[in-house]
Order: C-alpha cells, then sequence, then structure tokens
C-alpha cells in the first residue's frame, strides 16, 4: 500500500489574489488612465496604484489558438509576473494583451520578459 500525504507537503506556487485585478473599477480606471508599452507580441497598458504591491491582468483575443492555449499562455504570463520580485513590489497594475497575429512560442518568454524590465526601466 502507497502511504498517504498530506497537503502540507505540497508548494503552492500560484499567483495570490491580491496580485489579480478582479474588479470592474479596476479595470476601468486602467483603461481610461494608463500608460503603454508595446512589444510583439504584447502590448502592455500599465498606471501605478497606490498599494505596496503589484497587480495584472491579462487578456488574449480569441484568435489566438482555443481556449486551452489560451489559458495555457494566461498561466505562463501570470507564472512570469510571480517569478518576478522587482516588478510584484513595484505597486503598478498591469494588463498584458497577447496579440492574435504575432505570436512566437519560441520567443514567448523572452519577450516577456523583456517587456517587464523596460517597463521597470520607466520608473
Amino acid at each position: 500500500m502507497l502511504p498517504v500525504l498530506s497537503n502540507k507537503h505540497l508548494v503552492d506556487n500560484s499567483l495570490p489574489k491580491i496580485h489579480r485585478i478582479s474588479s470592474p473599477k479596476d479595470f476601468e480606471s486602467l483603461k481610461v488612465d494608463n500608460f503603454k508599452l508595446s512589444n510583439k507580441p504584447f502590448i502592455i497598458y500599465y498606471k501605478l496604484n497606490n498599494l505596496s504591491y503589484s497587480r495584472i491582468s491579462v487578456s488574449i483575443s480569441s484568435k489566438v489558438f482555443n481556449s486551452v492555449m489560451r489559458h495555457k499562455l494566461k498561466r505562463l504570463v501570470r507564472e512570469v509576473f510571480r517569478k518576478r520580485m522587482d516588478l510584484k513590489n513595484y505597486g503598478v497594475d498591469l494588463m498584458v494583451i497577447v496579440l492574435a497575429n504575432t505570436f512566437n512560442s519560441h520567443d514567448f518568454f523572452a519577450k516577456l520578459n523583456q517587456s517587464f524590465d523596460r517597463l521597470l526601466e520607466k520608473k
């Protein structure tokens, strides 16, 4: 018989809910008063918030692959954001939009990290 492992042995690698933009009011304010950073295949809208941490939302067009791949891309963007501690403590709201026509899986992580680096340079 196999031993039963409890949940305390598992490591939680998820992005905490406080780092996600979820309220419609925050989305609307991000759409109106924002700065834009474009780096194909991404467009990043950002706005400084009054918090000590950053928050992110990810939007992908339905023209990009199927829903399984879109959700995988969202998870990958959130994972890159989660691993960037310098960006998480920046105090900015981000909306990352993945463009349909310019997506290339080979340089996805490099381009996303490059976009986040450019965002930090604008501080």
